[in-house]
């Protein structure tokens, strides 16, 4: 009866583990939008499991370069105070071209602490 104890206790805690370091994972921002195919239009909507203030969000925070380095244009709203809503330029992307999102300075709302990470996403228009 230990050893099965033993057994099922190990289990128990080698399972805990593993969930709780895959929960540590979803603090990253999460892209709502999981389409292949982005419009020259195309509205980028990303939710913070931990909560996000409009003032943590300005042009320094969030941006959108093409790939030669040129920043975009772009307006950022913060929904309910989890999700951040990246429009595209006034004139749009354009067809053809790589860009990349790029998070940084991301303050985890709990701690009200500043990390350097920065987060990246690169899409392509093809529509």
């Amino acid at each position: 009866m230990k050893p099965l104890f033993s057994i099922i206790l190990t289990v128990c805690l080698v399972f805990t583990g593993c969930y709780c370091s895959l929960e540590a994972r979803t603090d990253d921002p999460h892209f709502k939008s999981r389409t292949r195919s982005i419009s020259t239009y195309h509205t980028f909507d990303i939710e913070f499991s931990h909560g996000l203030r409009a003032d943590q969000v300005s042009n320094r925070t969030v941006t959108v370069t093409d790939s030669t380095g040129e920043r975009m244009q772009n307006e950022l709203v913060v929904i309910d105070g989890k999700e951040l809503r990246i429009k595209p330029p006034r004139s749009g992307y354009r067809k053809g071209r790589q860009y990349i999102i790029h998070i940084r300075d991301s303050i985890d709302a709990r701690k009200q602490l500043k990390t350097t990470t920065v987060r990246e996403r690169i899409f392509t228009v093809d529509r």
